[in-house]
């Protein structure tokens, strides 16, 4: 098999072994298998040639931010959360910048920020009340670059990519509803799927996008 596949298949085996630890509440489990799956789609992505181009180099540059994201969130102390929600943060503005380089269409981006407002808003309401205040303004900050993500996305006119995003954007849900709401493993059930398939297909969009 192709090194891309390979690396396919080792980012589905990490998030199969990161359920069965979250399920099991087995940390150790899911302390290895989290930073696998994640440093599985950077090396996918690297595979398909993202260094060649622009591109491809604001996807790792994301992912890397991801993948120190996805190491915080595995501790539950608020200072690690909050280090992140920062990680995310920037890997959200660097998919912008690598969305923004391929030219998004600007009706279709600012119509989905429109429609991306209009659920910020509906998903900021619902939280509020069990968000403490001094996460309030990085919760804010968080939503909006999530949804200008999005949107930057969707301008890109290739649905695939769009999806991706949204796919992405609702993890964020779990995550989310996981942190402020209610910790439960049903949220992680769906959510991290959703976040690796969405990385993975990030990843597969570099190869008709390299040089």
């Amino acid at each position: 098999m192709s090194p891309p596949v390979v690396l396919t298949a080792c980012v589905f085996i990490g998030v199969v072994l990161l359920l069965i630890g979250e399920a099991r509440g087995e940390a150790r489990l899911s302390a290895l298998s989290k930073p696998f799956a994640s440093l599985a789609f950077t090396g996918l992505a690297v595979s398909l040639g993202a260094l060649d181009g622009v591109y491809g180099q604001a996807v790792i540059a994301a992912f890397v931010l991801s993948l120190f994201g996805d190491i915080a969130l595995l501790s539950k102390a608020p200072a690690a959360f909050k280090g992140g929600l920062g990680a995310f943060f920037l890997a959200h503005l660097a998919f912008i910048a690598g969305f923004v380089g391929l030219g998004p269409s600007l009706p279709v981006t600012l119509g989905t920020a429109a429609g991306m407002a209009v659920l910020a808003v509906i998903t900021l309401r619902w939280l509020w009340p069990h968000v403490s205040a001094d996460m309030r303004a990085p919760v804010v900050l968080y939503v909006v670059v999530v949804s200008a993500m999005v949107a930057t996305a969707a301008g890109t006119l290739d649905p695939v990519l769009g999806v991706a995003a949204l796919a992405f954007a609702v993890s964020d849900v779990s995550v989310a509803r996981d942190r402020f709401i209610k910790r439960v493993f049903t949220n992680r059930l769906w959510g991290l799927p959703l976040y690796y398939g969405a990385q993975v297909v990030f990843a597969w969009s570099v190869a008709t996008r390299a040089g």
